[in-house]
């Protein structure tokens, strides 16, 4: 139903809980949880109704949004004609010493093909790929992000927060599938 209300189709009148506890820029109510850990959030991802569940190991979580790889508000520069399941992630990691790394843990609602990719965005050097690590064929991969760091730091800039837009991509006719690593038994997911 939060398509129809992103489209413009359904208009929402009447008391909504405006609470958002821990700051990260997501209600409590749409996060999903009461869990005020500034570290977690809890995002529906922008291409369906699951969340996407971020946590940093540093820091806290700020201005956390959902978008599609193709909204407006993200470059396309540089952008690889690769399949992006999840759409765009983007929030800040605030109260960091400057220049300070943190490793970042993203789930996903379905398996993370071991082919994956993920790509940071700026506004001055578009998509970049990144390594990332933990990319096991589960739903869970890391990043480790710095402060500062070009490529991993969207602002660029040693001043305590880290900038974050970025995307998990899959290679085109490779579809992320629901469940954990190995769900259904039979030796694991097959990707088409």
């Amino acid at each position: 139903g939060w398509n129809y209300v992103d489209q413009n189709r359904i208009i929402i009148y009447g008391a909504i809980d405006g609470t958002d506890s821990n700051g990260n820029g997501i209600l409590d109510s749409e996060e999903g949880t009461s869990d005020p850990d500034p570290k977690t959030a809890r995002v529906r991802q922008a291409n369906g109704a699951e969340r996407i569940v971020i946590n940093t190991s540093a820091g806290a979580l700020a201005k956390v949004e959902a978008l599609n790889h193709d909204d407006p508000a993200v470059t396309q520069a540089g952008k690889p004609a690769e399949t992006f399941p999840y759409g765009v992630t983007k929030f800040e990691i605030t109260g960091l010493a400057p220049g300070d790394s943190v490793t970042l843990t993203l789930t996903f609602p379905g398996v993370v093909p071991t082919s994956s990719e993920y790509y940071k965005i700026s506004p001055t050097g578009g998509w970049q790929q990144v390594p990332f690590g933990s990319n096991d064929g589960d739903n869970t991969i890391t990043l480790t992000l710095t402060d500062g760091d070009p490529l991993t730091d969207a602002d660029g800039l040693e001043n305590g927060t880290i900038v974050d837009p970025g995307a998990l991509a899959t290679t085109s006719g490779t579809t992320p599938t629901a469940g954990a690593a190995g769900a259904g038994g039979g030796g694991g997911g097959c990707f088409i």
